[in-house]
């Protein structure tokens, strides 16, 4: 079980800095995370803090890697991870399937599959959920989606087969009506 920013209200970073929360980015998922231990749940099961949209910037770097957001990660993501992985957590990243996450401000997985694997890898990430939105017409049968959602798996365990790192557990959201 597990915590995703995007159940609380008004919490899920907004896309410009003045939108934001106060609980945004690390802040956030380090509270939630102290929260899970103090209260007791993470006894009862509760086991990642996961984050929702908005965690990177809205542009992959010039190599084509994906972004974290600085202002919500000061310290670092691999940072955030630590801390969790410390406390006995692990960590969520959000994604999508197609071009661009859900808000359709961020970029999506589509082509970047081996790469976004390797980069959430390096981060120390336990989990990720990849959506199902922005995605080619060509794409929208539940048997092409599964192809599709089968190339992000195969990159996570080839990222996560080297030594030292961590396994990433696969959620695929594939709410679209097929």
């Amino acid at each position: 079980m597990g915590w995703n920013w995007d159940y609380c209200a008004k919490c899920t970073p907004g896309v410009s800095a003045k939108s934001r929360s106060p609980l945004s980015g690390e802040v956030f998922v380090r509270h939630i995370a102290r929260f899970l231990n103090a209260s007791g749940l993470q006894a009862k099961g509760y086991h990642y803090v996961n984050t929702d949209s908005f965690w990177g910037l809205p542009n992959r770097s010039s190599s084509g890697d994906l972004q974290p957001d600085p202002v919500l990660w000061p310290s670092g993501m691999a940072s955030t991870a630590e801390e969790l992985h410390a406390m006995g957590l692990g960590f969520g990243l959000y994604g999508d399937r197609g071009t661009h996450e859900c808000n359709g401000e961020r970029p999506g997985n589509l082509g970047h599959e081996a790469q976004d694997a390797e980069f959430f890898a390096q981060m120390g990430i336990d989990w990720f959920k990849q959506d199902s939105c922005y995605v080619p017409p060509a794409s929208s049968s539940a048997v092409d989606a599964l192809k599709e959602y089968s190339k992000m798996s195969a990159a996570l365990v080839a990222a996560t087969s080297k030594p030292g790192r961590r396994p990433i557990w696969f959620a695929l959201c594939g709410w679209q009506p097929w």
